[in-house]
This record gives structure tokens, sequence and C-alpha cells, in this order.
């Protein structure tokens, strides 16, 4: 015995419509944020930083460049090292922009230097402020 199916023009749609509000909701389910990781605060390594220095873009837009060094003071390696440079307006003390580095090791009295760009408004005055945790996630 033969059956007949007819399928609705509009079935496929709504089966596809499904499909898309259930991505939507699950979308981002399986992997965890930044800020839902497990970071805990060095307090054994010391940091210099560069006063910000403005440069601007050919859209007059400016950025801020400064240089990080960081050193590593403990008897121990640290492993899975973060460091968040905050670029932090001086007259409101809100953060403007963060850039975050990783480091998987950084060995027991070495250090490690590097630059780091945050954008700013033109007409504000910036401090960097360093914030060093590592993963333990």
């Amino acid at each position: 015995m033969k059956e007949n199916f007819s399928m609705n023009a509009k079935t496929p749609f709504a089966v596809l419509a499904i499909c898309m509000i259930l991505i939507l909701f699950t979308a981002g389910c399986t992997t965890a944020t930044e800020s839902e990781k497990e970071l805990s605060k060095i307090t054994n390594f010391e940091h210099t930083v560069s006063p910000p220095e403005k440069h601007y873009r050919a859209d007059d837009t400016c950025y801020y460049e400064s240089l990080v060094d960081i050193r590593n003071n403990a008897q121990k390696d640290e492993k899975n090292v973060i460091v968040r440079c905050n670029l932090i307006n001086v007259k409101t003390g809100e953060i403007s922009d963060t850039v975050t580095q990783y480091f998987e090791v950084i060995n027991a009295g070495d250090h490690k230097a590097f630059t780091v760009k945050l954008n700013g408004d033109c007409d504000s005055d910036y401090s960097i402020e360093i914030e060093i945790s590592e993963d333990k996630s």
C-alpha cells in the first residue's frame, strides 16, 4: 500500500525558522567566556609601564601606545599568565579600552616586555592600569 504524503509549501520554511531559533538560543553555550574562567591574581610579579603616548590615525581618531614590562619575582615558573592592560580616563576613572596579553609560561626571575595599543579619545588624558592573573581553569 502506497502512502501519499503531501507537503505544504510553508513546511520547509517553518522547519528552517525553528532551526534558526534553536541555533540562536544555543550559540556559545559550550564555550567559557573570559569572565567565566577561573582567574587568580598573581602577587609575585612587578611591572613597569611607560606613560601612554598619543598617536593619530588618518581618520582623525586616536590610539595610545605604551610599553609594558612584567617580571616574575617568584621562585617558580608561572603558567597561563594573563596581563590585562586598561586605558583609564584620568578625569572620570572609567576604563576606555582594554588589551589582554597571554603568556603560556614566564620562568622564575624572567621578564616579558610588550607594547600595547589602546583606543581612546583624542582630547582626554589617560593612564594605564595593569592586572596580572593566571588562568586556573
